[in-house]
């Protein structure tokens, strides 16, 4: 599956492993999500991605975000 592509789905789940996607392609995926420009149904995304690290340095790029103790645990009420 590619970018365009992607952009294309409208779920609640997108779930994606072993995708083509590069990482600029990422990077803008996830600005335009931030940005309400894009998948504005959108609750879970999961993607298959090597190493943390690199995800972090490749992807979230001039991404605001934080990093988080993996031991903390959030429930979101609704």
């Amino acid at each position: 599956m590619g970018y365009e592509k992607l952009l294309e789905i409208d779920s609640v789940q997108v779930i994606l492993g072993g995708n083509g996607i590069s990482n600029m392609g990422w990077n803008s995926f996830i600005k335009k999500w931030i940005a309400m420009e894009t998948h504005l149904n959108l609750e879970l995304l999961d993607i298959d991605f090597k190493s943390l690290e690199q995800f972090r340095a490749l992807v979230l790029y001039y991404i605001p975000h934080k990093v988080v103790d993996g031991s903390v645990k959030r429930v979101l009420k609704a």
